[in-house]
């Protein structure tokens, strides 16, 4: 009788022994770098799936199939526990992983014993197929753990990932190259690390400072301020009301409500019980607010123009990820587009939109997503103020004439 071939794996066709050898050296990276599978250990890899997927077999099978199909899984269980043991040394550095690969073990390791059964056979497939899919993930090319770390918390330091962002696993899997165990990994371990915000079950945010509330606060105040400094609001008029402001930055009432309280300390605003803030008679000496420089020529308009201020808005909505650079582009391009809208024809809102177009981008960085969504809701107002409405359209035999077709 001949021999059965070697697996792949062992490279002999008797079982594995029941210590455990020495566990391979790391991946090439040292630890937390994805180890790499032979091309036999790969097809082997895919072939255990395949029969995972194809037991158990029906309930009618007979006693000695049932058995058989038990050994043979409890066979595949021990071929691959060892390599198993090498990938959780590989990624020993995470603690999620580390944990995620003893509850693997775990289950591959106190199998059912005794007589052979469907069940039996159903808790065995279980173990083998998501120690497989686990060993696949964690062979998967891409960027290490420790590489994934390094991303996350520089991009987190560097303004990459701001502040309120929220991080997708999926966009996150696509974009970085890696996959999603792995990642998933590493986001739970920043969560645990307090780098990241968790915010519900399955979303994670990159946490605002504690000062967050009073430096929105802040902003709110000094857009206002310039605005009044820029004539937007002399003294004996009122503001909008809080609801007003609130659609004007793109927040809710207690940032209003906390800006609203810093201008009537330095007595330039009444605020009262109902009604829109009175500008009080200091506001008269008030400085002129600092002026970012004219926006330089760019290219004419371009097919996306009419897009961008729906985008940036709906960027800042769902706390996007975007590049320093990109930010920049954005903000430039959106004062180009102020620039061309005619302020004599969309009265204040065309006047807000000047003041909000020369003013620079404010500190800290991660409140830049939220001034350039501000601009560009103020330029979508300021447009529809300048386009002229829709010509009623007459019908040409009167509202109860018929067409002439249907005479």
């Amino acid at each position: 009788m001949t021999a059965p071939p070697p697996h792949p794996l062992t490279g002999s066709p008797d079982r594995v022994p029941a210590k455990d050898p020495d566990p391979a050296p790391a991946g090439p990276g040292g630890p937390g770098a994805p180890l790499a599978l032979t091309s036999a250990q790969s097809g082997a890899l895919r072939a255990d799936l395949a029969l995972c997927a194809r037991l158990p077999r029906p309930r009618f099978t007979s006693a000695a199939a049932v058995a058989n199909d038990a050994a043979v899984l409890r066979e595949r269980l021990d071929r691959w526990v060892p390599f198993a043991r090498t990938c959780r040394t590989a990624e020993i550095i995470s603690l999620t992983a580390t944990a995620r690969w003893d509850e693997l073990l775990t289950a591959a390791e106190h199998r059912p014993t005794g007589p052979a059964s469907t069940d039996s056979v159903i808790l065995l497939r279980a173990a083998l197929r998501q120690l497989l899919r686990a060993i696949d993930s964690s062979a998967a090319p891409g960027l290490s753990i420790s590489e994934l770390t390094e991303h996350f918390t520089t991009g987190i330091s560097s303004g990459r990932y701001l502040p309120g962002t929220v991080l997708s696993r999926t966009a996150l899997t696509k974009a970085l190259g890696c996959p999603r165990e792995r990642l998933t990994d590493v986001l739970t371990d920043l969560t645990a690390d307090s780098i990241l915000d968790r915010r519900g079950p399955q979303q994670l945010v990159v946490p605002v400072p504690e000062d967050g509330p009073q430096t929105r606060a802040r902003y709110i105040a000094g857009r206002l301020t310039a605005q009044i400094a820029a004539g937007l609001y002399p003294p004996g008029t009122r503001l909008p009301t809080t609801s007003g402001l609130g659609r004007l930055f793109l927040c809710g009432a207690d940032p209003v409500r906390a800006a609203l309280q810093l201008l009537a300390g330095k007595g330039l605003l009444q605020v009262p019980g109902k009604g829109g803030a009175l500008v009080l008679a200091p506001a008269l000496g008030l400085p002129p607010p600092p002026r970012s420089a004219p926006p330089a020529a760019g290219p004419g308009p371009r097919d996306d123009d009419v897009l961008l201020p729906d985008y940036v808005r709906r960027q800042w909505r769902n706390r996007r990820s975007v590049p320093a650079e990109n930010l920049t582009g954005q903000w430039e391009r959106l004062r180009i587009l102020a620039a061309a809208v005619p302020a004599q024809d969309s009265g204040r809102d065309g006047l807000l939109l000047t003041e909000l177009a020369s003013a620079p981008l404010p500190d800290p960085p991660w409140l830049r997503p939220w001034h350039l969504a501000v601009l560009a809701a103020a330029l979508v107002t300021a447009r529809r103020a300048a386009s002229p409405p829709a010509a009623e359209v007459t019908h040409p035999y009167g509202p109860d004439q018929p067409d002439s077709h249907t005479r």
